[in-house]
């Protein structure tokens, strides 16, 4: 085997209905690969064996996002590709 990609589910520009705001989620020590990224990378490497290198490019997608018609700083990078 030569790839392997883990399923994520993204904000994506989607219009979510979330009970409560998802600001939080893109402050400073959060963000998506910390909230829910290292559960597909950990069945990657439960099923591939231990990394022996990796490599990683995050930034932050856009500054600002809006929900429920407010806008909110995106402080934590939201845009990341790992590859082990």
């Amino acid at each position: 085997m030569y790839f392997a990609t883990a399923p994520f589910m993204g904000w994506g520009g989607v219009v979510m209905d979330w009970p409560s705001g998802p600001s939080w989620r893109f402050r400073e020590g959060n963000g998506p690969l910390r909230d829910y990224g290292v559960y597909g990378l950990t069945a990657l490497l439960w099923m591939l064996g231990p990394a022996q290198r990796v490599s990683a490019m995050t930034s932050v997608r856009a500054d600002q996002r809006i929900w429920r018609g407010e806008k909110f700083a995106v402080t934590e990078h939201d845009n990341a590709g790992v590859l082990t």
